[in-house]
């Protein structure tokens, strides 16, 4: 077999030692991939712990700022209520006033009224003495009529009535010019008993309107009062929800320095852990040289027959000028552009998709332990990768990171130690990435790659032992 001359003089161990080796290695790799995935949430746990604090030192600020805006909004309350209750009594006051004016008015109007009465009695009274005049007048005329028929005798008589006469023409005349002077106080009476009237109404509506103020006046006293009292009760309770805000931040800040403290215990402990991954990998990779465990050294036989069947495909390809060792050893790992997690690409990657990727795919399917074959350089490129996890970005990251990794760059501390191996074979367990969050743990074989006299690299075969 394979392994026979490298197992040569190899003092054969207990079968069980390998299954338990394997197992410890298995076991320290889920280990340290469970605290490493503690230590990540820890981490975006503190993250998010540190913005929470900020967002409760601003809630802290805000509370102090409604709890003083709480406190002026109550002595303006209070201000706003001293200067209502005194405006509403200078209204109060202004309304009694404006009461008084109109009872002046209301007493103005009647006296005016009365006024127009009397002026109406004296213009029946002039009309009277019109009458009179007339009559008198008429006499007058009667007794010059009379005397001029006395002749002589009639002389003084003549003279009495001539005086009469004029007094007639006298008191006509005077009657007439009373007549027209009070006709004139009339009018004049009930013009200004109208605007007094007028003045009285809307008297009344301003004072019905003054009513209406004080009353509006009241009521915003009395909500006023309300918003002063609820003003108290916000200013106190905000200076509650203030002390209970300091409260809940010494309580968070307490948390995350907990926290804090675990991540950095949790850290050292995942130190730990990978220092017993390492060792444990060490033991399991001995155990397995030392061929005592059928099932894995199957594996490693296998990998071996499909490594050797890479580098004789690629020595061919060489030999046909098919494919050039510059090609094969291009380290110029050019970027394909907006990848995430990124890919390169060099001379080798296309050559390699085309001759390298059906190998995988056969290997893959010919063993059921297999769950994944590859090649890397000595740098960790992948310049093709099997069928299922070469397909092309589509921009989502753990659809990229699951299923395109031909173009990868993956050198983590086990991968540095397989190619500083100058072993036949190199075995170790490690945390195989999924998605980028989840992972399976898968035990794995590293081939050299040896192609004309120069190692390119390394062909791993990563499987799992079924139980």
């Amino acid at each position: 077999m394979y392994l026979d001359k490298i197992t040569q003089g190899v003092p054969m161990l207990d079968q069980s030692a390998a299954t338990h080796s394997g197992e410890l290695a298995v076991g320290c790799s889920e280990a340290a991939g469970q605290i490493e995935r503690a230590t990540d949430q820890m981490q975006r746990q503190i993250s998010d712990l540190a913005e929470l604090d900020e967002v409760a030192s601003a809630l802290e600020l805000d509370q102090r700022q409604i709890a003083e805006a709480a406190d002026e909004a109550r002595m303006l309350s209070a201000q706003a209520y001293d200067r209502l209750d005194k405006g509403t009594e200078r209204v109060n006051a202004a309304v009694v006033e404006f009461r008084a004016i109109i009872s002046l008015i209301s007493r103005l109007g009647v006296h005016v009224t009365n006024f127009a009465t009397v002026m109406e009695q004296v213009q029946q009274v002039t009309k009277g003495i019109e009458t009179i005049a007339r009559t008198t007048n008429m006499l007058a005329l009667n007794a010059t009529i009379e005397a001029a028929r006395a002749g002589e005798a009639g002389k003084t008589f003549a003279v009495v009535a001539s005086e009469v006469k004029k007094l007639a023409q006298n008191s006509s005349s005077a009657a007439e010019e009373i007549r027209t002077a009070v006709s004139k106080l009339v009018e004049e009476a009930a013009g200004l008993v109208t605007e007094i009237q007028s003045g009285v109404d809307q008297s009344s509506k301003a004072e019905e309107r003054l009513e209406t103020v004080t009353a509006v006046l009241a009521e915003t006293t009395r909500l006023v009062s309300q918003l002063d009292e609820s003003g108290e009760r916000v200013a106190q309770a905000s200076v509650e929800v203030h002390a209970k805000g300091q409260a809940v931040r010494g309580a968070l800040d307490t948390v995350i320095g907990s926290v804090r403290d675990n991540a950095v215990l949790l850290e050292a402990t995942r130190g730990n852990v990978l220092h017993m991954e390492a060792t444990s990998n060490k033991l399991f990779n001995a155990v397995i040289s030392a061929g005592v465990s059928p099932r894995d050294t199957e594996i490693v036989e296998l990998a071996a027959r499909a490594r050797d069947e890479l580098v004789g495909l690629t020595e061919a390809a060489i030999a046909r000028g098919e494919l050039t060792l510059a090609q094969l050893f291009d380290t110029d790992y050019r970027l394909v552009p907006g990848t995430n997690p990124e890919l390169y690409r060099t001379g080798l990657s296309d050559w390699a998709d085309s001759h390298w990727r059906p190998l995988f795919d056969r290997l893959r399917t010919t063993h059921a332990s297999v769950i994944m074959c590859s090649a890397a350089d000595m740098n960790g490129f992948l310049p093709t990768h099997v069928t299922e996890h070469s397909r092309a970005p589509i921009g989502e990251l753990a659809h990229d990171t699951r299923y395109c990794r031909n173009g990868r760059i993956l050198l983590d501390e086990i991968d540095k130690q397989a190619k500083a191996s100058q072993a036949p074979y190199f075995m170790s367990v490690y945390r195989q990435e999924g998605d980028g969050t989840n992972y399976v743990v898968v035990r794995n074989v590293y081939s050299p790659v040896i192609i004309q006299g120069r190692r390119w690299g390394d062909f791993e075969v990563a499987y799992q032992i079924k139980a």
